[in-house]
């Protein structure tokens, strides 16, 4: 069992997006995930160096995630 936010009293919840390469759907997720209520989110966006524009998608989001930006470890490896 996972222990309550000691603010909000919401339960947390971390979410790992392992990603390459995935503009036309990671908007519509990170949208999604943000919206949630009743959790308190923790937003972890792996970017296993994408060259189109996941990037800016993801920094448009910043800070309510973590970014981290690897390099062609495989989406796996992301976890």
């Amino acid at each position: 069992m996972v222990a309550p936010d000691p603010v909000s009293g919401r339960p947390v919840v971390s979410v790992i997006i392992p990603a390459r390469n995935e503009e036309t759907a990671l908007g519509a997720c990170l949208t999604s995930l943000v919206a949630q209520t009743g959790v308190r989110l923790e937003i972890i966006v792996v970017d296993d160096g994408s060259t189109d524009n996941t990037p800016s998608i993801i920094k448009k989001f910043l800070p309510q995630l973590r970014y981290i930006r690897k390099n062609n470890g495989g989406q796996a490896s992301a976890l």
